[in-house]
């Protein structure tokens, strides 16, 4: 089976519109918020669009699922916690795990790191763990980048980011026993995923 990885959204849908003939260059997709990215063709204004969070409000679209959205758990490099299962992560971003010790680290309070509340990351995250609305964030960031950064920094912490994102200055911990590799997300044991899907209310040719 051939697949590819790439590190946003974006580049994926980019690929995805070219590679399946769906629209032709010149096209711009503009990410206007983390609810929807609108494709532009030309003046066409919303022929196609991009919604990582669910397609509740579009009842008459054609759907494409273009990718996977994987998201990582991370954990500073000094952490000594490499496995957590769904339910502990929901705990610990629940308020309801207070301390490392409770899964296996050391004595010391766990910092929870988040996105800020409009981010696509942040809703895939709290609806595959059954948390959202409830999290008890230390800090919410408005990037990435800035998640990772701060997990980094913080022995205390715990973060969360997309799989492509995550850099050598953080640890993956694995979830239920399994890492986000390539063969775990295609097959659905990495659970902390989610489909990508691009829309058109037009219908297919």
């Amino acid at each position: 089976m051939h697949y590819e990885i790439y590190k946003n959204a974006r580049d994926a849908s980019w690929r995805f519109l070219l590679q399946h003939k769906i629209c032709s260059l010149p096209v711009d997709l503009r990410h206007i918020t983390s609810d929807m990215g609108i494709i532009v063709k030309k003046d066409d204004i919303g022929t196609l669009g991009a919604d990582e969070r669910g397609l509740n409000q579009l009842n008459k679209a054609f759907l494409y699922s273009a990718c996977q959205i994987t998201i990582a758990v991370i954990v500073n490099l000094e952490n000594p916690v490499a496995d957590l299962t769904v339910e502990q992560i929901a705990k610990l971003y629940m308020g309801e795990i207070t301390n490392w010790q409770e899964v296996g680290g050391e004595d010391a309070p766990i910092v929870c790191i988040g996105r800020e509340a409009t981010s696509g990351t942040r809703e895939g995250f709290e609806s595959v763990t059954g948390t959202a609305d409830n999290c008890k964030y230390t800090q919410e960031l408005t990037s990435t980048g800035d998640v990772v950064q701060t997990v980094s920094s913080n022995p205390n912490a715990i973060g969360y980011a997309s799989t492509a994102s995550v850099s050598d200055k953080v640890q993956t911990v694995s979830i239920d026993g399994v890492m986000p590799t390539k063969e775990t997300i295609l097959s659905g044991d990495y659970k902390i995923q989610r489909n990508f899907v691009l829309v058109t209310k037009k219908i297919r040719n």
